[in-house]
């Protein structure tokens, strides 16, 4: 794309940088925005939509909890507790299934087949399960065998007791667990570090789980968030539920049909000990354990962990930096962002969400599906979304911007935009 590019000496540096930035990127994204369908998550992580997560699916009553975990975070113990507050009977994968079905103990096992040997029995031993309305604690190992925990994602639901590692391996050293995959050639900690990416894309619902938490507090915990993860979203109007929307027709509708917004009945806020444990994290990640907060129906946290990424690496490193003034006055900056607008953090994650809903949902899945968006904005918003929609393929967008009242730097961003976008100024104001 060619354009002549007028600097005004009065404009703010800030500015002037967002436009080159702008003007120098070429319609594609980053090769880290290009990632392969072979890095992207597992196949049956991609979607929930065949998984009993919604009230309506014929197995979702008797559907199973299974908890998942690291060695040492308490799935055994917190699935007593479970157990007893839901009334369902337990079943610990190690004691009540592997062990009664090799006569023999787990640590006896691994050590006769050795590491790579036992996971694939384990996972074996797995795909025959074939219960159903129980609480079942999961093998710390058991997420590493793909084909299995595809198996069981269709018979229950995947709760992942998120514990610091900290935690972890303080319990475990007290426990002196001998049984643990890899333990032989690896340090705990390095075992825990190797499989967080495997649990991190592997669960339908996390528990972060507090420094001083009981078992009881975390089992009542998990079944608050199953009660929450199955409701439907209604409107702000009269609380209008009819036909069950879920969030992927949120994201596609924007507008219920009686005019009101879309919310649902009650959120789970983060207590202080779980706030802890989000301090240092990256601002992406922060953002999904508070997004799966939300009921997310069947759009799978994995898929919106995916999403998240892409959206978020059009960022500088600090997405939103805090910074110091003096004593107890501090600034956070909203402009790192492509466009340099605040607008950025919203809308550069939002036609991602809105082409996942389009790709889910839809009854075709050899045709690609479009969506089109028409936008009014008296600045920010027009630079921040054509910017993010031009990131994605198939997009049309429409935008219009009143022919006063708009910054010369605004207005060269929207008319230099590329893709698929019509950017019109009219005469009126925003109001109009």
């Amino acid at each position: 794309m060619q354009c002549r590019l007028y600097c005004c000496s009065s404009l703010p540096i800030r500015s002037i940088q967002c436009v080159i930035r702008l003007l120098s990127s070429s319609n594609g994204e980053k090769a880290l925005r290009h990632t392969s369908t072979e890095n992207r998550t597992a196949k049956w992580h991609k979607n929930g939509l065949n998984r009993p997560l919604l009230p309506g699916k014929s197995n979702f009553e008797k559907r199973n909890i299974f908890l998942m975990g690291p060695p040492g975070s308490g799935k055994t113990t917190v699935g007593h507790e479970l157990a007893l507050l839901m009334n369902k009977p337990l079943i610990d994968i190690d004691n009540n299934w592997l062990e009664p079905r090799w006569k023999t103990t787990v640590a006896s096992k691994l050590l006769e087949l050795g590491d790579e040997q036992f996971l694939e029995a384990e996972g074996r031993e797995l795909l025959a399960f074939n219960h159903e309305n129980h609480i079942i604690s999961l093998t710390g190992s058991n997420p590493l065998h793909a084909e299995s925990m595809e198996y069981i994602s269709r018979l229950g639901i995947i709760v992942y007791l998120d514990a610091s590692r900290e935690a972890i391996l303080n319990r475990c050293h007290k426990m002196r667990v001998n049984r643990i995959v890899g333990q032989r050639t690896k340090t705990l900690n390095d075992i825990l570090a190797s499989r967080e990416n495997v649990y991190e894309n592997s669960y339908d619902i996390r528990i972060i789980i507090g420094k001083d938490e009981t078992q009881k507090d975390i089992a009542k915990k998990i079944q608050n968030q199953l009660q929450q993860q199955s409701k439907f979203y209604e409107t702000t109007r009269n609380g209008y539920t009819k036909n069950n929307q879920q969030f992927l027709d949120t994201l596609q509708k924007g507008l219920a049909s009686d005019g009101g917004l879309f919310v649902t009945r009650s959120f789970s806020p983060l207590a202080l000990d779980e706030l802890q444990r989000l301090v240092n994290l990256s601002y992406p990640e922060i953002a999904l354990r508070i997004m799966e907060r939300f009921p997310l129906g069947t759009f799978h946290p994995s898929h919106l962990r995916y999403l998240l990424s892409q959206a978020y690496s059009t960022f500088d490193k600090n997405t939103l930096p805090v910074r110091r003034l003096r004593k107890n006055q501090y600034l956070i900056e909203t402009f790192h962002g492509p466009t340099a607008s605040f607008k950025d953090l919203s809308l550069q994650l939002l036609p991602r969400l809105m082409q996942a809903a389009t790709e889910l949902t839809s009854n075709d899945k050899t045709k690609s599906n479009r969506f089109g968006l028409l936008v009014a904005t008296s600045g920010d918003t027009g630079c921040a979304v054509l910017d993010a929609f031009a990131r994605l393929p198939g997009t049309p967008i429409v935008v219009l911007y009143p022919n006063t009242g708009v910054s010369t730097i605004q207005k060269a961003q929207m008319q230099t935009a590329s893709n698929d976008v019509c950017v019109l100024g009219v005469d009126a104001d925003f109001d109009f």
